[in-house]
């Protein structure tokens, strides 16, 4: 990705100087360049409050780890779900829900 890029930017810089940095997340990866690069930073944060948009219907269903996938059945079968994005871990999940 982009870091290599700017850790080899960051080198590059005078030792004495401003520098700001933003980013949308802040995952280990990008979390280390700022440790790295950064003296004395201060770390703000804004979160968006959540919000449902209309026509969003959200449901909480708890099951087992083992009855997920026929959980995941009943609910789609029960609403008639014409149209739906599951998001899943791995990507032998999305295959076997595939199916």
């Amino acid at each position: 990705g982009f870091i290599p890029d700017i850790e080899e930017i960051c080198k590059k810089l005078p030792f004495t100087r401003q520098t700001l940095f933003f980013s949308a997340t802040m995952p280990p990866e990008i979390q280390r360049l700022t440790d790295t690069f950064l003296h004395n930073p201060e770390r703000i944060e804004v979160a968006r409050a959540s919000s449902t948009g209309a026509g969003i219907k959200q449901i909480l269903v708890k099951t087992t780890r083992d009855g997920k996938r026929a959980t995941l059945q009943h609910i789609v079968e029960e609403e008639n779900v014409k149209n739906a994005i599951i998001f899943c871990n791995r990507k032998r999940d999305v295959a076997s829900l595939e199916r």
